[in-house]
């Protein structure tokens, strides 16, 4: 039923409002709702009309649907980014309406709809369902769910995360990444996700605590005197216990259908197990500090905690700095490790890819052969195109979840979605939806670079969001991708890469996106030859 110009409600008033015919506003937009009155339907309007907002409606309900379950059974959990886009692709819907038991969530994979969720906090704030990591990562940047204490975190981290700052870091980036190339080297045949993850470890321990984990030199069996965080009377391993945590949270998310209090859940104690472990390795890194003195001029982000704790401006404390630690731990090395990972993964698959990116590493040094920042992004343009396009392929965060707080008219799919109910952001299937992308299902890091954005590059901006938006756009975005050009391009000096025959990895959605079965590659030592074009860019094949 179109609806045209401007009306009144034709109920008359008083006569059942609000109990059998309540208006509703979605969002600032208008909207005429069917109610029945005594048996007839009648026409309510719930502000100012135009054609636009009468065509919103609910979103397309999955198919498939079972009483009580709803679409539980059709998904695999660690499969769920990957099943919702077949759907997707399937209907060619842009969102959808998903049950699981009693709960129901708008998934959207609609580039408008995701900026105007991102942009409008206060109505889309955070999901319950980050409360699944709130034994590990407490209410720190990534989890705060209140808008106010979230913004007062940022302004106060803000400066750790400055550009001018992290361009100074680049020596410890290379440093890591060059002992990162010997161990693969020395390795031949290994799981370079495991390895990257040890690396970037290493450089958040230097670069944000001051601190070697050394989770590099764990993994090669060399544990120098001093170089490995003691804790509980034992060295402990940094990145196993991420591997502990994370497997417990996906079990966790996975059995809460079923289990009304989380300690019941198999592997809960384990879980918690592994948490103490940590916070012990937190607390013997702030101790250690905190003994140690914190200077003014310090600019690291335990630097930045401290004094904030010193000047009692009330927004830190002992267990903020330790959320704060635990998660710029965890989402400052996993999101580049995943990163590098498929990235040298999908380049291995690609020899001309490679030997182009072969090629940038070599001229990255300045003329005293030391790293430059400055010359990272005019001397690595496919380098970083092709950290790009893994972004877009491989989102580290395939789905984001959020809660509505009101009723509201999503704007790019004019669906409508009602008070109370979860909105999914469908990353994975943002980047590859193919009214945004040409040719979305194939790496193409051409896309990023003046000789192929014309042709593949995103028809809408919107579409690439890797690191989400609004104000909660991720606080480590720059340095996530620098850190990731300069250990790709120092790996790459020493080192090219070789797919394992037979091998596949297995991409799977944890609490980011890795692979179950890590990501194998043949490590070997650079030749004269290497990194010179032997003809054409073979074309780009889908993954």
């Amino acid at each position: 039923m179109a609806v045209n110009g401007s009306f009144s409600c034709i109920l008359q008033p008083n006569t059942c409002r609000p109990r059998t015919c309540s208006v509703r506003n979605y969002g600032n937009e208008p909207c005429f709702i069917l109610r029945r009155h005594k048996g007839r339907p009648v026409l309510v309007q719930a502000s100012a009309t135009t054609d636009s907002v009468a065509a919103a409606k609910p979103p397309e309900k999955m198919r498939g649907a079972l009483p009580v379950v709803g679409n539980f059974h059709q998904f695999k959990f660690s499969k769920l980014y990957k099943d919702i886009d077949d759907f997707h692709k399937q209907h060619d819907s842009q969102a959808l309406e998903v049950s699981m038991f009693r709960r129901r969530s708008c998934h959207t994979r609609d580039p408008n709809d995701c900026a105007q969720i991102f942009r409008d906090a206060e109505v889309f704030p955070k999901s319950p369902d980050i409360n699944v990591v709130s034994d590990w990562l407490g209410e720190g940047l990534a989890t705060q769910s209140n808008i106010q204490k979230h913004a007062e975190m940022r302004r106060l981290l803000n400066p750790a995360f400055r550009q001018d700052y992290i361009k100074g870091l680049s020596p410890a980036f290379a440093e890591v990444g060059d002992r990162l190339a010997d161990a693969l080297l020395e390795l031949g045949e290994h799981d370079i996700q495991d390895m990257a993850a040890r690396a970037t470890i290493d450089i958040i321990g230097r670069t944000g605590f001051r601190y070697d984990f050394g989770c590099l030199d764990l993994a090669m069996g060399r544990r120098r005197s001093g170089a490995t965080v003691e804790a509980a009377g034992e060295r402990l391993d940094v990145a196993k216990l991420f591997d502990q945590l994370v497997f417990g949270v996906s079990r966790i998310f996975a059995f809460s259908y079923f289990f009304p209090r989380r300690e019941w859940i198999p592997g809960f104690s384990e879980y918690r197990a592994a948490i103490r472990k940590l916070d012990a390795v937190i607390n013997s890194v702030l101790e250690e500090r905190r003994r140690v003195g914190v200077d003014p001029e310090d600019r690291d982000l335990i630097s930045y905690c401290l004094r904030a704790m010193e000047e009692d401006s009330g927004i830190m404390n002992d267990k903020q700095i330790r959320n704060e630690l635990h998660t710029l731990l965890f989402a400052g090395s996993d999101t580049t490790a995943n990163t590098l990972s498929w990235t040298f993964h999908l380049l291995s698959h690609r020899p001309e890819m490679m030997a182009r990116c072969l090629q940038e590493a070599d001229a990255l040094r300045d003329h005293d052969g030391e790293l430059s920042p400055a010359l990272l992004n005019e001397r690595l343009p496919y380098l970083t195109a092709c950290v790009k396009e893994t972004l877009r392929m491989y989102p580290p965060a395939p789905m984001l979840s959020r809660v509505c707080t009101k009723d509201t008219v999503l704007e790019g799919t004019r669906t409508l979605v009602s008070k109370g109910s979860m909105v999914t952001l469908d990353i994975w299937s943002v980047h590859r939806n193919p009214k945004h992308w040409v040719r979305p299902d194939e790496y193409r890091p051409e896309r990023w670079l003046a000789e192929g954005e014309a042709e593949f590059g995103p028809i809408l901006q919107e579409a690439f969001i890797p690191f989400g938006g609004g104000s909660r756009i991720c606080i480590g975005m720059y340095f996530a991708i620098m850190e990731a050009q300069v250990i790709a391009a120092q790996v790459l000096q020493k080192v090219k890469f070789e797919p394992v025959p037979g091998f596949e990895p297995d991409a799977v959605m944890r609490m980011t996106l890795s692979s179950k079965n890590g990501i194998r590659l043949r490590a070997l030592p650079r030749s004269s030859g290497d990194g010179r074009p032997s003809g054409q860019q073979t074309a780009a094949t889908s993954v």
